[in-house]
């Protein structure tokens, strides 16, 4: 797993489906900046990597957990 870049605006094109029989959507995120593209079986494994993505930061690179907004 490339390591994520703290960043305040990212932008994605987000593609949703189902396959056959299936109930269980699947995803995929497209970076509209570098074309890089990522697939996911669930939606939550797609929310977690958001969560991921969008999770407070300090220097470290640890979770701040003592931000409150």
């Amino acid at each position: 797993m490339r390591k994520l870049q703290s960043s305040k605006y990212q932008s994605y094109l987000l593609r949703l489906w189902t396959e056959g029989d299936s109930q269980e959507w699947r995803a995929m995120l497209v970076d509209a900046h570098s074309d890089t593209r990522q697939g996911f079986a669930s939606l939550e494994a797609l929310f977690e990597h958001l969560r991921a993505l969008t999770l407070p930061r300090t220097e470290a690179g640890q979770d701040d957990q003592s931000i409150l907004f």
